[in-house]
């Protein structure tokens, strides 16, 4: 069972197995541990002091869910440092850790650590055990090995690169980012501003290039896609680059990728269109965002650099070391202290500083009757100047000025404060609440129901689609509907408004194709036999999915796409076609509304 997933007897891609190393589960209560993967990575090679067993929160995987399959992996590292000294650190991995909250540096190194000397490369997962309800582990009659490699990691590798941002994936990028930048921040710091613009700008790429791609929004895919591009704006600002740039970076991949992703170059102007017109918008939003920040921080500053602060800053060290001692003088402490800031915080709140409250209470906290090791942590926290920010006026950032939470949260980090992430996502899910209000009024399949005329209007919409594409271009696809039995309203993607003489092209098309009286009818195709005929739709539509295969709609030589139903046997009975609005949804999504003229004459 593991056996036959570890072949790396010899290293695997000519690596030298004396540079590999591997974990494995060390086991717990719910499962035992991996001893059988140790001694297999030792019969082929690896000795014991290169490899480590760590718990579930490095080698396990699953349940996707609360429940279902889960098991230990094995995980295979390349040291790309290549130190005699298999505890040395990276030292610039150290550097960069510095910045980041979250990376973790261990006293020695070893795979676990986050300086990046060793880079996890492969692993495999032994989906041995189902979870369930009650959270028991138990054994799978029928066992599976999930296995996987970091394709741009194993590529750095092999091309003698510290990370895979000096790949050829990466260089071009980050080169040009380099030439167009203005600053004078150290290079280590500069450099996390480079990545994140070269990695969040690509992702946005091939997320707006995509057949069935999205455009920013503040809903659903379109908001990560947002999320992305906003966070690589802020970080081009922070280098300088106050021009026009996220174009320029996405032809570069474009270029780079599309011999192998000709959609890329295919939908290349829905890419740079619609990152022209984020960054013109969130561009203005950010400047005006950040001098209102920047405003607030200058009220929260004086409060933490007050001389009231200072003084509590100051017995923090004995309180802790009070803390490790004794119970009894960590009280006695409190209770000399506790009198003493209650009145300088009740002084800072006379003075108007509101916003500062919670700060005091969680503070005051340190000095009530409490058992000692509860608060150790919380002191080593605002011992250095991590207060928390309220997650309320975090949200009035997001919500007016457009800033997506993880930029809210690096702006504090940035300042020296953590972000009260519950009352953000408190107020943030009273916000979707609202903002969900109608939406329960969404059809299956964009249909209110089945009947003869929304047979006919639902039919209409494909007429519409194809005629859209022949005036407008290839990039149009649909972005939704909804349609009930007094009209139909279809959302496509485009970026301009339509013209007259466009909109009145498109209601001659469809109108022609009423006129031919099209016969209808529906053939189920393979995925690729359907796209080499031409055929437009979400291949991943859910309503016309029938096994491995595609339920496809046909009018007569001018229409097929992929559907669910339902549709009128031949086009004539629609009479006619009236477009009686068109309008903007969201960036780079258009509206049509339009009614059929045989629902007209039955009234």
């Amino acid at each position: 069972f593991k056996l036959l997933t570890m072949p790396w007897s010899k290293g695997g891609f000519g690596f030298n197995i004396d540079n590999l190393s591997v974990s494995c589960f060390a086991g717990d209560k719910d499962a035992p541990r991996d001893t059988e993967s140790a001694e297999i990575w030792k019969k082929l090679g690896i000795p014991s002091a290169r490899i480590f067993f760590y718990d579930k929160s490095k080698n396990w995987w699953g349940p996707a869910g609360q429940t279902g399959p889960c098991g230990p992996d094995t995980e295979m590292f390349v040291d790309v440092l290549k130190d005699p000294d298999p505890a040395a650190h990276r030292l610039a991995g150290v550097e960069f850790a510095k910045h980041s909250p979250k990376a973790k540096i261990l006293p020695k190194c070893e795979p676990a650590c986050d300086c990046g000397r060793y880079v996890e490369v492969w692993n495999d997962v032994f989906m041995q055990y189902n979870k369930t309800a009650e959270g028991k582990y138990e054994p799978l009659k029928q066992k599976n090995v999930d296995t996987g490699l970091g394709l741009e990691r194993l590529t750095a590798i092999l091309q003698g690169k510290e990370t895979h941002y000096e790949t050829d994936l990466f260089l071009p990028i980050l080169e040009k980012i380099r030439n167009i930048a203005m600053h004078t921040l150290p290079k280590e710091i500069a450099a996390i501003s480079e990545r994140i613009i070269a990695d969040h700008l690509r992702s946005a790429v091939f997320m707006m290039g995509d057949p069935c791609g999205v455009q920013p929004s503040n809903t659903d895919q379109g908001y990560v896609l947002r999320r992305l591009i906003r966070r690589a704006i802020r970080h081009a600002k922070k280098l300088g680059i106050e021009q026009m740039f996220t174009v320029e970076i996405a032809k570069t991949y474009v270029d780079a990728y599309k011999e192998v992703y000709p959609e890329l170059a295919k939908n290349e102007l829905i890419i740079t269109e619609g990152l022209a017109l984020e960054e013109k918008q969130f561009s203005d939003t950010l400047k005006k965002g950040e001098r209102e920040f920047e405003k607030y921080m200058e009220v929260i500053r004086g409060f933490v650099e007050s001389p009231s602060i200072a003084y509590f800053i100051q017995w923090l060290a004995l309180l802790k070391q009070c803390i490790s001692q004794s119970d009894e003088r960590f009280s006695k402490l409190q209770e000399y202290l506790g009198p003493k800031m209650g009145s300088i915080f009740a002084l800072n709140k006379e003075r108007g500083n509101d916003d500062v409250d919670a700060h005091n209470q969680k503070l005051l906290a340190l000095f009530e009757p409490a058992d000692a090791s509860a608060v150790s942590e919380l002191i080593d926290s605002l011992a250095k100047n991590r207060f928390v920010f309220s997650g309320e006026k975090a949200f009035y950032f997001y919500e007016t000025l457009g800033f997506p939470k993880e930029l809210i949260e690096e702006m504090l980090h940035e300042n020296g404060f953590e972000m009260d992430g519950t009352a953000f996502d408190t107020a943030f899910k009273k916000h979707q609440e609202q903002s969900r209000a109608g939406a329960e009024q969404k059809f299956a399949g964009g249909l209110a129901d089945h009947s003869v005329e929304c047979t006919m209007l639902h039919t209409a919409t494909h007429l519409v689609h194809q005629a859209l594409r022949d005036v407008l271009g290839p990039h149009v696809y649909q972005k939704g509907s909804n349609i009930t039995r007094d009209r139909l309203r279809f959302d496509f993607s485009h970026y301009d408004k339509l013209t007259e003489d466009q909109l009145q092209k498109v209601q001659e098309i469809v109108n022609a194709e009423i006129k031919r009286d099209l016969p209808v009818h529906y053939e189920l195709m393979e995925p690729e036999s359907a796209k080499s005929r031409g055929v437009i739709g979400l291949f991943d539509d859910k309503y016309a999915q029938l096994g491995n295969k595609v339920k496809v709609y046909i009018m007569g030589d001018y229409s097929k796409e992929i559907c669910g139903g339902p549709h009128v046997e031949h086009t004539g009975v629609l009479k006619d076609f009236t477009i009686t609005k068109e309008e903007a949804v969201s960036k780079g999504v258009r509206r049509i509304k339009a009614v059929v003229g045989a629902l007209q004459r039955n009234r």
